[in-house]
Protein backbone atom coordinates (compact mmCIF):
# COMPACT_ATOMS: atom_id res chain seq x y z
CA UNK A 1 0.00 0.00 0.00
CA UNK A 2 2.82 2.40 0.83
CA UNK A 3 4.46 1.69 -2.55
CA UNK A 4 1.21 2.59 -4.30
CA UNK A 5 1.04 5.85 -2.32
CA UNK A 6 4.59 6.71 -3.40
CA UNK A 7 3.58 6.23 -7.04
CA UNK A 8 0.46 8.38 -6.68
CA UNK A 9 2.16 11.09 -4.59
CA UNK A 10 5.78 11.46 -5.77
CA UNK A 11 8.33 13.41 -3.73
CA UNK A 12 7.24 17.02 -3.16
CA UNK A 13 10.67 18.36 -4.12
CA UNK A 14 10.45 16.74 -7.55
CA UNK A 15 6.95 18.10 -8.10
CA UNK A 16 8.02 21.62 -7.09
CA UNK A 17 11.08 21.41 -9.35
CA UNK A 18 8.94 20.35 -12.32
CA UNK A 19 6.38 23.10 -11.70
CA UNK A 20 9.08 25.80 -11.44
CA UNK A 21 10.68 24.59 -14.68
CA UNK A 22 7.28 24.65 -16.38
CA UNK A 23 6.61 28.13 -14.97
CA UNK A 24 9.87 29.55 -16.34
CA UNK A 25 9.86 27.63 -19.65
CA UNK A 26 7.48 29.94 -21.63
CA UNK A 27 9.43 33.02 -20.47
CA UNK A 28 12.75 31.50 -21.55
CA UNK A 29 11.34 30.52 -24.95
CA UNK A 30 9.89 34.03 -25.39
CA UNK A 31 13.22 35.69 -24.54
CA UNK A 32 15.14 33.41 -26.92
CA UNK A 33 12.62 34.07 -29.71
CA UNK A 34 12.85 37.85 -29.20
CA UNK A 35 16.66 37.66 -29.24
CA UNK A 36 16.66 35.65 -32.47
CA UNK A 37 14.21 38.08 -34.10
CA UNK A 38 16.31 41.09 -33.02
CA UNK A 39 19.48 39.46 -34.38
CA UNK A 40 17.67 38.71 -37.65
CA UNK A 41 16.41 42.30 -37.98
CA UNK A 42 19.89 43.60 -37.15
CA UNK A 43 21.46 41.47 -39.88
CA UNK A 44 18.85 42.54 -42.44
CA UNK A 45 19.27 46.23 -41.57
CA UNK A 46 23.04 45.85 -41.76
CA UNK A 47 22.78 44.23 -45.21
CA UNK A 48 20.51 47.01 -46.49
CA UNK A 49 22.81 49.66 -45.00
CA UNK A 50 25.89 48.12 -46.64
CA UNK A 51 24.02 47.77 -49.94
CA UNK A 52 22.90 51.41 -49.85
CA UNK A 53 26.39 52.61 -48.95
CA UNK A 54 27.86 50.81 -51.95
CA UNK A 55 25.45 52.50 -54.37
Amino acid sequence: MSQYQTLVYPDDGVVKQCSTVMAYYPGVVLVLTVLLVLIGIGLVVNEIYMYCEER
